[in-house]
């Protein structure tokens, strides 16, 4: 509790470089004990877009990177985040008692992880192993990881499978399949002109972007996609036909041929929209691929219960709509499981709470996991 106290106490929204930065090097300090090598990784700039429809580069945290045994046989991936969604001006801050929960932001999205998977690798390094581990902890999960994304990608094709320490359910369950999501903006650019005067030269943006929302809330019609137009910024005056408007939403795809239709009909409206002096540019897309179900992955998931049972934990698995570093993972081809971190709740909220109980129980899980494998008592299914 120590640890997770000393890592909360540190702001690290997203958007922060320079808290970003103090708390990647406090996470360093905290592995380097058990590594043989730590370091901060930088990762490249994410173009944001602002109200005014200008794209500029917003600087990110880096990402922190341990490894041990790096020329080992047999080697897993491990992954987690120490950002938050918490701005450092929102008054949640601190480790506090509540009952029998402790709150604070990230003590269980997911700094609580990272102290996991930490006392996991003590546990695992104790036992005596030759197995390779590389822990990747990154700084802009949160955000889709958007510039840590390729080193996530590039790490995934080095071992034979993943953990990841989002937390898990508040059951205890692990996360099977996942959608794939985008976050998407567009620019949408008309003409102004007078409202009383001169209405009809103008071209109004704003209804362009109403008529785009409302195509992007049609994709629920197909099973497979979920649909979220969520911000629309335009106008500047009542009496002024508006000539910029920004639409931002978000779109979930079960299936990665879902997501291609998704795409292909939002590129269809734009189309039909981008007409008589209305154009629409587009940023972002599908930054997290779809986490489709395997047999090799259900039986990682299976081996995961197994070795829970002979532990007294009781694990099983179910499909949500939720995303993170995990679908990164598998769509470079790494098998993973992705919630390996402790039990809490309110995630994203200024009650976000941990159960403290579940830190032993989750860490013994994680470090009884690779300590089978690196023994052979299990093998990845081909």
């Amino acid at each position: 509790m120590a640890d997770i106290e000393h890592l909360v106490a540190i702001s690290s929204w997203s958007r922060s470089p320079a808290d970003l930065t103090r708390c990647a090097e406090a996470v360093a300090d905290f592995l380097d004990p058990i590594a043989d090598s730590v370091g901060l990784v930088p990762v490249e700039s994410q173009e944001v877009v602002g109200d005014d429809g200008v794209a500029r580069a917003q600087a990110l945290g880096p990402v922190v990177r341990a490894v041990r045994r790096a020329d080992a046989s047999r080697s897993v991936l491990l992954v987690g985040h120490y950002d938050t969604v918490f701005h450092p001006d929102s008054g949640f801050e601190g480790l506090t008692t509540d009952g029998d929960v402790v709150r604070g932001p990230g003590v269980v999205d997911a700094k609580g992880g990272l102290v996991v998977v930490e006392r996991a690798l003590r546990m695992l390094e104790s036992a005596g192993t030759d197995l390779g581990w590389e822990l990747l902890v990154v700084g802009d999960e949160e955000i889709g990881s958007p510039g840590s994304a390729p080193a996530l990608a590039e790490a995934a094709r080095r071992h034979d499978f993943g953990l990841g320490y989002e937390p898990s359910m508040l059951d205890g369950a692990l996360a099977a399949a996942r959608p794939g999501s985008a976050n998407v903006t567009h620019v949408i650019r008309g003409r102004a002109a007078h409202a009383g005067r001169e209405l009809a030269a103008g071209r109004n943006a704003l209804l362009a972007a109403a008529r785009l929302a409302e195509a992007i809330d049609r994709l629920r019609e197909d099973p497979e996609l979920l649909a979220n137009p969520a911000v629309l910024s335009a106008g500047t005056a009542t009496n002024i036909v508006p000539d910029l408007a920004v639409l931002r939403s978000n779109v979930r795809a079960v299936t990665a041929a879902a997501a291609s239709r998704a795409l292909e009909a939002i590129g269809a409206a734009v189309d039909e929209l981008s007409t008589d002096g209305i154009s629409i540019e587009q940023h972002g897309g599908f930054g997290r691929p779809p986490k489709e179900m395997t047999s090799r992955y259900e039986a990682l998931l299976a081996r995961v219960a197994l070795v829970g049972a002979s532990l007294g934990i009781s694990v099983m698995w179910r499909d949500t709509g939720g995303v993170c570093d995990g679908n990164v993972l598998a769509g470079a081809g790494l098998t993973n499981v992705d919630n390996m971190g402790p039990i809490g709740g309110d995630l994203h909220r200024q009650t976000e709470y941990l159960r403290p109980e579940s830190l032993p129980e989750r860490a013994a899980l994680s470090a009884a996991l690779l300590i089978d494998y690196d023994r052979g008592e299990w093998e990845m299914t081909p």
